[in-house]
């Protein structure tokens, strides 16, 4: 779950977007393709409140517009699972409760500076072990 191997590049084109060829750096997920399409094309009866992803068919027309506020992911190996939120600046992971990681994106982009022990972050780790996925 290091960020080297959940970041995937996603390249969506318009033609009648403003925004194309330009670069977006804020946080989206896959879940966000399907609300965002079905923005772009105007479906009517789209059930939003079911859907857990975002439309980010307005980053489309203005790369500047800011991305989620996180990402998620989950994996599983063998009987245990891996969750791991993103956000801008962080990046914490859990393991069934146990083995807690916490790197800071901009300063350790390799992730090899595990802060989850450091009782600075324990408020920190405590707000986004709430994003982390069910």
């Amino acid at each position: 779950l290091f960020d080297r191997s959940t970041r995937t590049p996603l390249i969506v084109r318009d033609p009648r977007a403003k925004g194309n060829g330009d670069l977006h750096k804020g946080l989206v997920e896959f879940v966000d393709i399907y609300p965002s399409l079905a923005e772009r094309c105007n479906l009517k009866e789209v059930p939003t409140k079911q859907l857990e992803g975002e439309s980010f068919a307005k980053r489309l027309e203005d790369p500047t517009q800011p991305g989620k506020s996180h990402a998620t992911t989950i994996v599983l190996r063998g009987p245990v699972k891996g969750r791991t939120v993103r956000t801008e600046q962080y990046r914490y992971t859990d393991w069934d409760g146990q083995f807690p990681e916490l790197y800071e994106n901009a300063s350790d982009p390799g992730e090899w500076k595990n802060l989850a022990t450091d009782p600075k972050y324990a408020d920190l780790i405590a707000d986004l072990k709430k994003k982390l996925p069910k």
